[in-house]
């Protein structure tokens, strides 16, 4: 399903003339987000996840690439399809509330789901937008 997400995006990002989107496939650097983005002049990470577990489904070196890069002030979202819902869910995570002691297990309050649409390209195009808005 995630390669579905990203097909979906491509495709949006080639009828969106502010809208750079790049897959990176990387081997060598543990964690690091599915896309660079850029839309409207912002530039920002997206990790695709497509699952119903309410953690989101991040490894624990997602989760430490999200929380060093947002604390020196990148943005980094997790752009989530829930199957059973047909549900999208733009999610930040929230290293304030990140315990490491968990044993990189986040909680449920350890994210800020930013917006939830049901799943169709036009919805997916407005969560793009409101990542690109949250960056301000």
């Amino acid at each position: 399903m995630e390669k579905n997400l990203w097909s979906s995006l491509n495709q949006i990002q080639k009828t969106d003339p502010m809208m750079f989107l790049m897959r990176v496939e990387s081997s060598t650097i543990n964690g690091i987000p599915d896309v660079h983005a850029c839309h409207e002049g912002h530039s920002f990470w997206l990790e695709l996840k497509s699952n119903d577990d309410k953690k989101y489904g991040l490894s624990k070196y997602q989760i430490i690439w999200q929380i060093d890069y947002l604390n020196v002030g990148g943005n980094v979202f997790n752009l989530v399809l829930a199957p059973s819902q047909r549900a999208l869910k733009l999610v930040r995570l929230n290293p304030a509330l990140f315990s490491f002691c968990t044993g990189f297990v986040p909680h449920e309050k350890s994210f800020q789901v930013l917006g939830s649409k049901p799943y169709n390209k036009k919805n997916l195009q407005s969560i793009i937008k409101l990542a690109s808005d949250s960056c301000r």
